[in-house]
């Protein structure tokens, strides 16, 4: 069907239409430009890659970027699972950061792009849950840290489990602050200050470092309940949307 303007209904194409997005654009590239958080800059690149997908679409193309979009509007897991298997790693990719923003009913399939053997899915697919997964466990971010063979995948799961104040995962961020590569060791410190609420200097001899690892699980296991209740609190209360598009950490 065709309207009175020669447009059809489902295309957004008017001029109304172009100042509404243009602003949203500008607004959601100066994210993707200038936030430091990987939560936040790449949920924004991927609105900017389906942004310009719809726009195409406008034309009667259908680009990998909207198709991906459309299958999270629908909460689509198994259809985006398919998506993570095409061989561009960067419709890949789209297709994990879609899984995260479904939440938890896609976790099993965000749990399958953990092992996938390109280590950009991987690294998405470890933002991917910590932004689709609850609680304080996250085993399979635990089992990244430690042991995928890329520095940076693992430096971006610890990132994860950082910002999911995964308590429950803390032998795994110790661990990762003696990983012999240092982007991977400054990520686990930052991990173990944001849920323990200060920082340590883990920077020292392996000797200081190991005595710092001692202090952090004493502290650790004396208020584990306590920082589990607060932050079960946190997450009680943080606004939430649907697909966890507004997480607070």
């Amino acid at each position: 069907m065709i309207s009175d303007s020669g447009a059809s209904p489902a295309c957004t194409c008017g001029t109304a239409g172009q100042a509404g997005r243009a602003t949203s654009r500008k607004v959601t590239l100066n994210i993707h430009r200038h936030s430091v958080d990987p939560l936040l800059r790449r949920p924004a690149l991927a609105a900017l890659l389906a942004a310009a997908g719809l726009l195409a679409g406008c034309g009667g193309e259908d680009s990998d970027a909207a198709r991906i979009e459309r299958l999270r509007g629908r909460g689509d897991a198994a259809g985006l699972a398919r998506e993570v298997e095409r061989p561009e790693a960067q419709v890949s990719c789209q297709a994990v950061r879609a899984l995260g923003r479904i939440g938890a009913p896609a976790l099993p399939q965000v749990e399958m792009a953990l092992k996938d053997s390109r280590r950009e899915v991987r690294a998405e697919a470890a933002l991917a849950y910590a932004r689709a997964a609850g609680g304080t466990a996250a085993p399979p971010l635990a089992t990244l840290a430690r042991s995928d063979p890329v520095p940076d995948v693992r430096a971006t799961a610890v990132t994860a489990l950082g910002h999911m104040r995964a308590l429950d995962e803390m032998e795994a961020l110790l661990a990762a602050v003696e990983d012999p590569e240092l982007v991977v060791r400054e990520r686990a410190a930052e991990a173990v200050a944001r849920i323990m609420g200060r920082r340590y200097d883990f920077s020292g001899s392996p000797e200081e470092c190991r005595r710092t690892i001692a202090e952090v699980r004493d502290r650790w296991g004396r208020e584990n309940q306590v920082l589990r209740e607060y932050y079960a609190r946190q997450r009680a209360y943080a606004p939430r949307s649907k697909g966890k598009e507004n997480i607070k950490y």
